[in-house]
Order: C-alpha cells, then structure tokens, then sequence
C-alpha cells in the first residue's frame, strides 16, 4: 500500500512542481505589465527583484523553523498558497506598496517550495530509487517550460482582447496546483512506517572526498548564486531592452506578440537543453560549469551586440531577442547539476538545509545584482546595466574553472 501511494505522489509531483515553479504567465509579460498597464518606471520594475531577494534572506531562518515545526508536506502546500496570493496580488494591485507585498509573499513561497525537493528525494528513497531523482528532476523542468511555451504562444492573443487575462488564468493555474498540493505527501509526514534507506544512496552520499568540505560546498553555493544572479538579471533587463527597442518602432499590441514569440523560441531551447543535459552531463561530467558560464558570456554577448551594432533595425532585434532567449536555457542545468552535487555530499539529514541554502544564494546573487543595476539606473541607460553583467561574468567563468578544477581532483 505505502509503495503505491509512493508511486501515485511521484507521477503526481512533477506536475505540482512545474507548475509552482514560477507565475506562468506573468514571467511571459511581467515587464510589459509592470511598466505599460501598472505605470511604473524601469527603476520601480528592477527594485521588485531587490525585495524578492532581500526579503528571502530576512525570511530564511523563520521559514527554515516554520518547516521543522510543520514538516516537508505543510512546508510544501503554504508555499503554494503564498504563490497564490502573490498573483492575486500582482493582477489587482495598483499602488507600489501591494507590489512589493506581494514581493514579500513570493519570497516566503520562494523558500517554503524549495523543501518539496527534499519531500521527493526522501519518498525516492524509500522506494529505494534515489538515483531516479535526477529524472523526476528533468521532468518538472520540462513540464514548467512546457507550460511557458504554451503560455507565450497564448499571451499576445489573451493580452489583446483583455490586458488582465493572462495574468487571471495564471492566478488560476496557481489555485490548481494548491488543490493538486493536498494530493502530495512527504510519507514519513503522515507517521507511515519509514523504509530502511538503501545502501546505494548511503554510499552516494559519501561519494566525494574532498580535503576541505565546508569551503567545497561555500564554492558551490557561491558559484550557483552569482551565475544565477547574472542569469536572472540578463533574462530580466535584456527583456527590458528588447521590450523598449520595439516600442521605438511598434504598437503596444505587436510589442507583446513578438516579446510573446521571444518568449516561446526561448522555451524551446530550454526544453532541448534539458531533454539533453543528462546526456551532456555524463559527457562533460565537472566540465559543466565551465559550459554554464560560457553559455552565459555568449548570451550576454548577443544582447551587447544587438543594441550597440550600426546595422538595420530587424537585425539588432534578432540579435538581442536571440540574447533573451539563449539565457533562460541555463537556469535548470545550474539548479540541477549544484543540488545533484550537495546532495552526493551532505548527510540525508541535511538536504533540506541544503536546498534552502541554494535557494537562499541564488536569491542572494540576484540580489545583488539588481541592487547594482538599480544604483546604475539612477545614473545612466538601461544598456550600461547590461554591461556590467557582462563584465562581472568574467571572474565568475574563473571561479567556474576552480570548481570543474576540484570536482575533477576528488572524483
């Protein structure tokens, strides 16, 4: 009975996790929705993603104490419930104060759903299958972009027959996976006899040796939070850019449909890097983040170029929205390959530390970067915060090296 039940949450937790990943719609047409339905300035746009992050670090050790007294499935279903209040709020707010509420609700929902990771990994090995946990990880990965894609598809039609659309069938989406929430369980949360943990995850877990293993999981986070934090950032300012170079030459309306179609092409790589990141990380193995980082420089690159080059109008769209849409593409790599890493390395019983740890930094590093991009913003364009990104991906492509470096020695 209890492996059935295991097996019913497995098949069903890659859905809840895709779909509370992110806001499906407004990641599609939050710039848009921000500065040409809200009335906000781009400083006002980029300060948001400063209180997501500042807020995560304030409510860590709060929500950390939340879930040891609530437990992995409690933890997981209030998360949901604040991602939900985060889009009722984002789509009727209209003052600032309620969009930097609801930029408080998305940080507490941002480190609660962080522990579902651990609620699945914990229920994969009582089945003792810990090793397909990479899979079901791909899998919710897919399903989020999946659903994006669709959404991009949709949301110039939905846009230009209601503004407020796309943004209530996103609060909906939201409602469904807090329904889908109550199905899914950590078993050991409902006092069901534990199954003995396998030798092989035991062993796994053991599997890297490193000489100095609190400054080796410091590299990971530190890694993880700054390319993150880059990624965010490029995604965010150079949608930004794109958004601002249409409207030079375009209605609203058209702007959204072809930040839409920006949107779906960037999916689409998405899904493709992720079908074959298993592949390329048995390929590459430690490798990876130096191909993460360079990734990044390359993506960055074309935006640079997109706006700076003197040549016709539809070709510097070409080049930034190819930016745009090569970024988001490392997002799930650099999530999976860090957390497969700390998981190989910490005890069982640290995992949910972990993960609220990469969670944490990955905020942390967009964070800080958006704190500098608002700072730049008060005295120059948006494309000199493009800049500094780019010049800030240099020492974290080293730091990538170092790491690839010390995972190679202690393999």
């Amino acid at each position: 009975m209890q492996q059935n039940k295991l097996h019913a949450i497995n098949r069903l937790y890659p859905w809840f996790a895709g779909l509370t990943n992110n806001l499906i719609f407004y990641v599609v047409i939050n710039t848009v929705w921000l500065t040409n339905v809200k009335g906000f300035d781009v400083t006002q746009v980029v300060f948001l993603d400063v209180c997501v992050s500042l807020a995560v670090r304030i409510f860590l050790t709060p929500a950390i104490r939340l879930s040891e007294r609530l437990g992995n499935t409690w933890s997981m279903r209030l998360g949901a419930i604040f991602l939900l209040f985060t889009s009722i709020l984002l789509t009727f707010g209209t003052e600032y104060w309620v969009f930097i509420v609801a930029m408080l609700f998305q940080a507490i929902a941002v480190v609660l759903t962080a522990i579902r990771d651990a609620l699945i990994q914990d229920n994969l090995s009582r089945m003792h299958k810990s090793e397909d946990y990479l899979q079901v990880s791909s899998r919710t990965h897919l399903i989020y972009t999946a659903a994006t894609m669709i959404a991009s598809l949709l949301v110039g039609l939905f846009f230009a027959k209601w503004q407020y659309l796309p943004m209530i069938l996103g609060t909906v989406i939201c409602g469904v996976a807090v329904i889908m929430s109550f199905f899914i369980y950590d078993i050991e949360d409902k006092t069901v006899p534990k199954v003995e943990a396998d030798a092989g995850s035991e062993a796994e877990a053991n599997k890297l040796s490193l000489p100095h293993p609190i400054k080796f999981s410091l590299l990971i986070l530190i890694f993880c939070g700054l390319l993150y934090g880059i990624i965010s950032l490029g995604e965010n300012n150079g949608k930004l850019l794109l958004q601002y170079q249409l409207e030079t030459e375009l209605p609203v309306d058209q702007v959204v449909a072809y930040l839409g179609l920006a949107w779906f092409v960037s999916r689409i790589i998405r899904i493709l890097v992720d079908l074959a990141y298993p592949t390329i990380h048995r390929l590459l193995q430690n490798k990876v983040v130096i191909l993460l980082s360079l990734w990044s420089m390359m993506s960055i690159t074309l935006i640079l170029l997109g706006f700076f080059l003197s040549i016709d109008f539809a070709s510097r769209m070409l080049l930034l929205a190819s930016g745009f849409a090569l970024m988001p593409a490392i997002r799930d790599p650099l999530h999976i390959f860090c957390q497969t890493v700390l998981f190989r390395k910490v005890d069982k019983a640290d995992r949910k530390d972990a993960l609220v740890y990469l969670i944490v930094m990955q905020q942390a590093g967009q964070f800080l970067f958006s704190l500098a991009a608002s700072a730049i913003l008060l005295f120059l364009p948006l494309q000199y915060t493009i800049i500094a990104i780019a010049i800030a991906a240099l020492p974290v492509f080293f730091l990538g090296v170092k790491l690839s470096r010390l995972l190679r020695q202690s393999s």
